[in-house]
């Protein structure tokens, strides 16, 4: 649901934390809000919701996958986002079109020419 659809952002029921309702991220072509689906009758897409598949490719991965990387949670993506930090999202391009990030600049994990 856009904010633009709900009275004030700060009225929703559903918020990201117990105080922010909404993150507002620059892209090229604009800004885009980011926030919770209100409807509170929607489920995860069973796609994302399996538990049993083969490893590889779907192992545990390690919360620090290298010496020198920082592992971040949602909260501080979001106030990176914010901030106008740049993201880069390494899934695949299937993957990304699956469910893009707001703001995040695609550049699949298996393009690894890439130089930043």
């Amino acid at each position: 649901m856009l904010a633009a659809q709900i009275a004030t952002v700060e009225d929703v029921a559903v918020k990201i934390d117990g105080k922010m309702s909404s993150v507002v991220v620059k892209r090229i072509d604009g800004h885009v809000t980011i926030m919770r689906d209100q409807n509170k009758d929607v489920t995860i897409n069973p796609k994302y919701a399996k538990t049993s598949r083969a490893c590889p490719p779907f192992c545990i991965q390690p919360m620090q996958v290298a010496l020198g990387v920082i592992t971040v949670g949602e909260l501080e993506l979001l106030e990176f986002a914010k901030a106008g930090g740049k993201i880069i999202d390494g899934r695949t391009i299937d993957w990304h079109l699956e469910g893009i990030i707001p703001s995040a600049i695609n550049i699949p994990y298996t393009e690894s020419s890439v130089v930043l």
